[in-house]
């Protein structure tokens, strides 16, 4: 019975990642579509968007693979899963710096950073 439960989180767990995944993805490609589209004030934000969510998707997937590893190799998980652990948490963190970074750089440059658009206002 033991055995079932392990076996039902680990897929439960793959199922979570897969499906934040497919949801990253999709905002990922609306963002992507939108910057592309007609000319708008705010297609800068918009790659910036699409870029993100394309990071949080990679991220969900290993995140999801990681966990689906780990749960069948307690208590001896192994080296490759924490590194792909390590990776999807590089890869989810990351837009966060970028976004940092961003808005640091706009305001020593004089700028006023706009939450909404996502880009810098000069």
């Amino acid at each position: 019975m033991k055995r079932l439960g392990a076996q039902t989180l680990r897929w439960a767990l793959l199922a979570i990642g897969l499906v934040a995944c497919l949801y990253f993805l999709n905002d990922a490609a609306f963002s992507g579509w939108m910057a592309g589209g007609p000319p708008g004030p705010h297609k800068g934000g918009w790659e910036f968007r699409a870029q993100s969510s394309l990071l949080r998707a990679v991220g969900a997937l290993l995140l999801g693979i990681a966990a689906f590893r780990a749960v069948k190799q307690v208590p001896n998980v192994s080296r490759t899963t924490w590194a792909v652990g390590a990776l999807a948490l590089f890869t989810l963190l990351a837009p966060l710096a970028q976004r940092a970074l961003a808005i640091d750089k706009c305001l020593d440059s004089g700028g006023k950073w706009s939450p909404q658009a996502l880009e810098c206002a000069r």
